[in-house]
């Protein structure tokens, strides 16, 4: 793009990650899990230049996306991380510090199947750039016409129910959002998964020409074909951890020939470097070399040809001129974070919620499956219980009846229908959080307060076609207290539903646990069983039961001043404790209003950031690398004293 860049480059030196995994071993015939320090990246040093578009190359575990991740900031806490690292030459330990001029692309493509790329790109100028209007909307036409997708800007992203762009399309619009605030720094996590070799050409291209305009672009990828090797300025190969080349991708051939590893010819360079990278394939060729006949060989005897091979190929890389090469032209020019939020809060909460009204307008297939329930529990109540008033002996049973399955429909559908409300759109909350779009308050008010309408109209399609035709009480206003029951009901499961969405990632999951959770907060209504009967120990479930209190206070409604055969002693078997409909409808107010609480505190709570784990190397030198010691089983008196110990694995090197 025009906009000038920033210059950023980033180096690194004795570069260790370290994690601790569980680890399930044999000590004196019994199994133990024991913790052990599994090294992902050892000892690195290396660099990524503005200007330049480097891939990073390695099998499957090799530690090229834990590399990305931690330039990107995004590396877990629980990761132990020592070595230097630099930004345009001066050290940095934290890089959500300057996380304004980092943009990163994840794997999948993050995006809201029901919006536009012109739409997407617009609410994110709207929220992260400091512009006039006109502005941002040259800045969105500037990058659709950059990215190549002026024929799709107005064609919904769509996903696998709903047609929209082609994965080329989609992978660009990825790009697109993080290029609304001129980044300096890309980061890309195999951006060509799933996308034919034509397709997957054309998105490299539009990245080789981004690192073109001064733009540092880092991307993983997976089997290159020959055409989008060659469009790599510089490439950086990884096995186990380690890395065995970082320089000029045009010069990679050239150099692996000269430490007697030839690419035959006509051969794709990255196929080539692919099999030289995979273990197994450094073992073959050992073996072939050596002229080995053997069928069988010894486990021990391939990894220890591995780890020579791979001790071989790093030894080479580090005695190269590569590496005194990397640290030469960095950037020194000063970087400056900018403030959190672009806009206010009332404002970042006005984008949100208009955007969240065209999202659930577009997407009517939530408002099709509860009207169609809806449609069919009426059709259901208004068969069996039809022409109530005229029933003055068994009204009670019946009426009864009809008020706990008008609660039940409520709660149910109220509650499974809010469980999708941050679930389904974690995966861009979160993006849109770390890269400081707006805050956590603003979109968990913005959401909430959408769902209003339909809270209210849901309750309305269920009540109205039901309570005249079967009879149901009409003095003074109890159809209204009736209605406003549900809506209270619809409120109060809802606030349920955002909070189990917050704690419960997984939409399939929440939708499993939700019957068995909800099940014995309805046999607590006092339908099934008298309240004076329910044991003690049920007693807080009982109050926090949204069915208890919309049944008890409909049925306190509807039996008040009703003509019975039983009189106004109608509802004594039930035992109600709370003798008055305002007590239950209070009591739904509370639920309604402490779940989202709840709800709140969980969506802030995954949402707030990591903190950095970097620190220098231990020892007085300040590049000493820290030493690992050998893999250790626990002693017997450490077992008798039922303590964990760690479990290190060496080091290749």
């Amino acid at each position: 793009m025009s906009n000038p860049c920033k210059p950023i480059d980033m180096e690194w030196e004795r570069l260790t990650l370290i994690a601790k995994t569980l680890k399930t071993v044999q000590v004196n015939g019994k199994t133990k899990q024991l913790y052990e320090k599994k090294v992902i990246l050892n000892d690195l040093s290396g660099s990524i230049k503005h200007g330049k578009f480097t891939a990073i190359l390695g099998p499957s575990g090799c530690g090229k996306t834990t590399l990305l991740n931690f330039l990107a900031g995004r590396t877990d806490s629980k990761i132990n991380i020592t070595g230097d690292f630099r930004v345009n030459s001066k050290s940095v330990f934290d890089i959500s510090s300057i996380s304004n001029i980092v943009a990163f692309v994840q794997q999948d493509d993050i995006l809201l199947p029901t919006m536009t790329p012109r739409e997407i790109f617009t609410f994110a100028a709207n929220l992260r750039l400091k512009l006039s209007k006109e502005k941002k909307a040259q800045r969105v036409e500037q990058i659709i016409q950059e990215l190549d997708i002026e024929k799709c800007a107005n064609t919904r992203v769509g996903n696998a129910e709903m047609r929209g762009l082609s994965g080329g399309e989609r992978k660009r619009a990825s790009i697109g959002v993080d290029l609304i605030t001129n980044p300096s720094l890309i980061f890309l996590d195999e951006p060509t998964t799933g996308l034919d070799s034509t397709t997957a050409l054309n998105v490299l291209q539009v990245l080789q020409k981004l690192a073109r305009n001064g733009r540092n672009i880092v991307s993983t990828i997976h089997q290159p074909s020959t055409e989008i090797f060659n469009t790599f300025d510089n490439l950086l190969l990884m096995v186990r951890g380690n890395i065995i080349y970082q320089g000029l991708a045009s010069d990679a051939v050239r150099y692996f020939g000269s430490i007697g590893r030839p690419c035959p010819k006509q051969m794709n360079p990255a196929d080539f470097f692919m099999k030289l990278m995979n273990e197994s394939g450094l073992v073959v060729d050992d073996m072939k070399a050596s002229k080995t006949t053997r069928i069988n060989i010894n486990p021990e005897e391939i990894e220890e040809r591995m780890q020579k091979n791979i001790a071989d190929l790093v030894q080479n890389y580090r005695q190269s001129p590569m590496v005194e090469e990397i640290k030469k032209d960095i950037s020194t020019e000063a970087v400056k974070s900018k403030s959190a939020y672009q806009v206010s809060w009332f404002y970042q909460f006005y984008l949100i919620l208009i955007r969240a009204f065209r999202n659930e307008l577009r997407n009517p297939m939530n408002f099709k499956t509860t009207f169609i329930q809806t449609i069919f529990v009426v059709f259901l109540v208004n068969s069996l219980y039809y022409n109530l008033a005229e029933d003055k002996g068994n009204g009670v049973q019946n009426r009864l009846g009809v008020l706990f399955m008008l609660a039940s429909m409520s709660g149910f559908t109220s509650v499974t229908g809010s469980l999708g409300t941050f679930s389904q759109e974690k995966p861009v909350f979160l993006r849109e959080r770390l890269t400081k779009s707006y805050s956590a308050g603003a979109y968990f008010w913005a959401k909430a307060v959408s769902e209003l309408p339909f809270l209210m109209l849901y309750p309305l399609l269920l009540i109205l076609p039901i309570y005249w035709f079967i009879g149901l009480n009409t003095l003074d206003n109890k159809f209204l207290i009736m209605l406003v029951f549900h809506i209270m009901c619809w409120l109060a499961g809802s606030g349920y539903g955002l909070f189990l969405s917050t704690i419960i990632s997984r939409l399939e999951f929440a939708l499993a646990l939700v019957p068995a959770l909800l099940v014995p907060l309805v046999v607590l209504t006092g339908f099934f069983v008298s309240q004076d009967n329910i044991p003690w120990y049920f007693g807080p479930f009982e109050y926090i039961s949204l069915f208890k209190w919309v049944f008890q206070g409909t049925a306190q409604n509807e039996f008040d001043q009703l003509d019975l055969a039983c009189g106004t002693h109608c509802l004594d078997k039930l035992e109600f404790q709370q003798k008055d409909w305002q007590t239950s409808m209070l009591a739904l107010a509370l639920i309604a209003i402490g779940t989202r609480v709840l709800a709140y505190i969980g969506i802030v709570a995954i949402s707030l950031p990591k903190k950095s784990n970097m620190s220098r190397p231990v020892g007085e030198n300040p590049y000493e690398r820290p030493t690992l010691a050998p893999s250790e089983i626990l002693t017997d008196g450490e077992e008798s004293e039922g303590r964990r110990s760690d479990v290190s694995m060496q080091m290749i090197l």
